[in-house]
Formats: C-alpha cells, structure tokens, sequence
C-alpha cells in the first residue's frame, strides 16, 4: 500500500538521516508528520533496523516489516484504554466498560491490513476516542484544563490526518456557535474556552505549517489536497449507469453476492476488463498493459489514469505558470466541482455508500450488522438534533463534519471510517446513559 510505504520510509529517513524526506536528501511536505515522527522515534530506539537502507529493501524485507509492524501492538494496547475510558465517560459504569470495550477492540485487533501496515487510521482512532471521552467529560464539568486538551487533541489529530485541521477549525467554530444559541447571551465562559481550544490547536499545528511556507511556499499540513480533491473531480464524471452500478461496485463482497446479484444484472464480471464497471477497478491486465507500453490515457481506472496521466499534465501546467502544484491542482479541482454542483452533490450519495463498508470480511452478517449500526448512528443524531439535545448536538459535531469531509471533497475510501469506527457504535447509546446536560458552557 503506497501510503504505508511513504510513511515506513519518511520514519526511516527522520530516524537515520534526520529530515523529513522521501528521498533521504530533499525536505518533503507529500504527508502529515506525527505518524513518521512516532515511528522514527521506534525504529531508533526498539528496532534492530540498519542505516543505509533503499526504499525497497526497507519494505520489501520480512525481517524489517516484522519489526516495523511491531509498534502496531503498542497502537492496540492504546486503543483498548482509550476505548475504555471513552465508554467510562459515557456510562459511568466499570460493569458496561469491560464488554464494551472488547467488542469494539476485538475488530481492530483482527485487521491483518493494519497490525502489519504503517497506516494511521488506529492512531486516528485513539486521538478521537481521547478527544470524544474529554469533550463528554466537559458537558458534565466544564473546566479550562479539559479545554486545552481538547485543542491539543484537535492538534495532533490535525498533524496525523490533515483533514482534522479543516474538521478541527469547523468544530471550534460551530462549538462556539452552538453554545451561544443555547445560551442565547455570549458568556465569558464560551469566549474563553473558545480561545482555550484555538490556541492549543494552534501551538500544534501552525509550527509545522510554518516549516511547509518556508521550504514549499505552501501554509499547509501536506501537499497531497489537490490530488486527493482531484480524484474525486474525476470521479464525479461517472456516467448514469456506472453511477448505479457503483452502489455494486463499491459494496462489500458479501453484499454484492448475496444482495445485489440475486436481484439485479451485476455481476463481478461487470468490473473486469471490458466490464461496463471496470473503470472502477484498480490495476486491471488490461490498464497494466497500458502502463507498461506507455499508452497512460488509454488507461480507464479513475484512480490510475488520474495519477498517471492527467496529474502529471496539470503538474506541468502549473510549473509553466510558476505555481504551486498542489494549489494549482487544488483550484483546478474546485473549479470542476463548482461548474456542475447539482451533479456533485447527487454523486456524494454514492461516496457516503463507499464509506459505510469498512469490513474486509466475507461474513453477510457481520456486514448486515454494520449497516444497521450505521442506520442507528443517523437515527440517533437526527433524533438528538430534532430534540435539542444540547450534550449529543457538541459531541456530533466531529464526526459529522469528518464524514461530510470525505464524504463531499475525497473519493471517501472505506477505511476513512475509522477514526470514527468506535462512535458509530457507541453514540446512540449516549441516549441510554447521559441526561440532557443543564449544565452552561
């Protein structure tokens, strides 16, 4: 998986070569730094990993990957606690913590894809479980120093995945807002935690924002925005029938096989070569093929043929202009977007789909029981929002404008659900165990 790649190897060159660099030698902005800087810490000081390594013999080398692997122990040990103390902040309940807590934990510990990857989603998913458990606590007993942890959390997760700097900033400003229209009076309390939290975010983030317009012109966390915004340009480009067909496409296996085929035409034919779905597909023979001989806009895969033809073309559009690449990209992206909203708005119904099949098992019921724990997440908030519910309103916040994020501005792969896996399961019982909070911000 080329995101874990990029992040084993920026880990690498920050522990043996002390940049933040792909290549080892050229500083580079291409992720978010708090994963790398973790790992580089690890790899220095509880790996027997060599200097001098290549790329691919650091990711090819079983004996390496083990050892990388390693640290995603340490990530599940935490996760559990964090799972733990979010579920103790709702319930209040040592007997409901311990069950709880291992159902949740017990996915997590099963997924090979992340036990043996450099990915960031279970770190994600910790910093959100912490922030989630913190902000429950500050419904119950506002105090500053829960406050600035909030805005260290909004931090971290803001230098772990960049778009917890855009979800991060709209939490502040609506947690300000949403506060002053219950309490209909600007309190002095709300002004202040409200500055509390944008400071603390701000320490965070903006010294390695200012690192980025130093080296790259570019106030930002990372530079791969307008690829990411890009592809799903692209991919609004759907036609009608591929645009139905992706609820097949883009459905779990065991959905496709045993809900979709027995009642429409789809079949898994459909997304092969010639398939009338096979732009959906990655890395078909027949888009190898393609590559190979360098014919790259004969390529029909939205994601190969936009990362190998079309980007590198607006790449060059944007040296030949003397801008930026990525905010090139990015305005290019938006401008497509915006030409034809009705369209990218109705596209997102299929992405809000993609994003509920997280599981990566065969199991019918286990992907059953996720749809309906889905479908209760979005009763329990609409029903919280209709009544008002001051404490589920401040607490949906995150994760609300973190769905939407992906949901209206990336491709929304499936594994973006998970920093947010463990409030899907435990939100709606919010309802169960926390009284409508009385209490003023």
């Amino acid at each position: 998986m080329a995101d874990s790649i990029q992040n084993a190897t920026y880990s690498y060159n920050l522990s043996y070569n002390e940049i933040f660099s792909l290549d080892g030698i050229n500083p580079s902005y291409h992720r978010e730094p708090l994963l790398p800087f973790i790992h580089s810490v690890y790899i220095s000081y509880f790996t027997d990993i060599p200097k001098g390594l290549t790329k691919d013999k650091l990711v090819t080398d079983l004996d390496f990957i083990e050892q990388l692997s390693r640290i995603n122990i340490f990530y599940l040990a935490v996760l559990f606690f964090s799972i733990w103390y979010l579920v103790y902040q709702i319930t209040k309940s040592h007997v409901w913590v311990i069950p709880f807590s291992l159902f949740s934990f017990g996915y997590f510990a099963m997924g090979i894809s992340f036990t043996i990857s450099q990915l960031s989603e279970v770190p994600a998913v910790i910093l959100v479980n912490f922030f989630t458990g913190v902000l429950i606590s500050v419904q119950r007993k506002p105090k500053v120093g829960k406050y600035v942890i909030l805005g260290l959390l909004l931090g971290l997760l803001a230098i772990l995945k960049a778009v917890f700097y855009y979800v991060g900033l709209g939490f502040i400003v609506l947690f300000f807002l949403f506060n002053l229209l219950f309490d209909r009076r600007l309190s002095k309390g709300l002004v202040k935690y409200s500055a509390v939290m944008t400071i603390c975010f701000g320490i965070m983030v903006i010294p390695w924002m200012l690192r980025n317009l130093h080296y790259f012109n570019d106030f930002s966390i990372a530079e791969r925005g307008g690829t990411v915004l890009m592809l799903r340009a692209i991919k609004n480009q759907m036609t009608e029938e591929e645009f139905n067909g992706g609820f097949y496409a883009w459905a779990s296996e065991p959905i496709q096989t045993y809900i979709f085929e027995p009642i429409t035409d789809y079949r898994k034919e459909d997304l092969m070569n010639g398939g009338r779905l096979r732009r959906f597909t990655r890395y078909l023979p027949e888009d190898r093929k393609y590559y190979a001989e360098g014919k790259l806009d004969s390529i029909q895969n939205f994601f190969m043929w936009t990362n190998l033809a079309y980007l590198p073309k607006l790449h060059r559009e944007a040296d030949s202009l003397g801008m930026q690449t990525d905010v090139y990209v990015k305005k290019r992206a938006l401008k497509m977007i915006l030409s034809d909203l009705p369209n990218h708005i109705v596209k997102s119904v299929l992405f809000f789909w993609r994003g509920i099949w997280f599981y990566e098992g065969k199991s019918l019921l286990v992907n059953l029981v996720i749809l309906l724990v889905v479908l209760i997440y979005w009763i329990s908030l609409i029903i919280g929002w209709i009544g008002r519910d001051r404490c589920l309103i401040i607490i949906s916040i995150l994760p609300v404008l973190y769905l939407a994020f992906h949901i209206f501005l990336t491709h929304n792969l499936p594994r973006y659900s998970y920093p947010i896996l463990t409030l899907y399961v435990f939100f709606p019982f919010i309802h169960f165990f926390l009284i409508k909070s009385s209490e003023k911000v």
